[in-house]
């Protein structure tokens, strides 16, 4: 499930609202990044999706890596 494709992996729902713009909160290299916003009308849950581009090579060469184990509630295990 992905909010991308219409359903909230959160609670499966399929109101999602989708916007693009600037996340203001986030500066990387010097500039904020054009993001894509999912938002599900039923229970909430937010996605933000840093849009392809130069941004993204910028945040892989400079930030840390999170690696974490857990999955959400609503995660399809893997094949």
């Amino acid at each position: 499930m992905a909010m991308h494709e219409g359903i909230c992996p959160e609670c499966g729902g399929t109101e999602i609202y989708v916007r693009s713009g600037w996340f203001h909160n986030v500066v990387v290299a010097f500039l904020p990044p054009r993001t894509r916003v999912y938002v599900c009308g039923k229970c909430g849950y937010l996605a933000e999706f840093v849009e392809k581009g130069s941004h993204l090579q910028h945040i892989r060469k400079r930030w840390k890596a999170y690696r974490v184990g857990s999955k959400r509630k609503n995660d399809q295990p893997e094949p």
